[in-house]
């Protein structure tokens, strides 16, 4: 799928706000998540793993004793 010019020049103008209102969001509404303190590569990978394997309710208390 390609964009044409006119579909382009709406994202670019609209880019800066909607970046904006999504971290505000995310500010407002993220839960806070072990992965989400220490940000190393392994954890945040270890992390990723886990949570294509089931639900993030299930994945916080066994990732904390993994890294553990």
């Amino acid at each position: 799928m390609s964009l044409d010019n006119e579909q382009l020049t709406f994202l670019q103008m609209h880019r800066d706000s909607a970046r904006e209102q999504l971290l505000g969001w995310f500010a407002r509404h993220a839960r806070d998540l072990p992965w989400r303190h220490a940000r190393t590569p392994y954890r945040v990978w270890v992390a990723e793993v886990m949570l294509q394997q089931t639900q993030v309710t299930k994945v916080q208390d066994y990732y904390t004793r993994f890294v553990t």
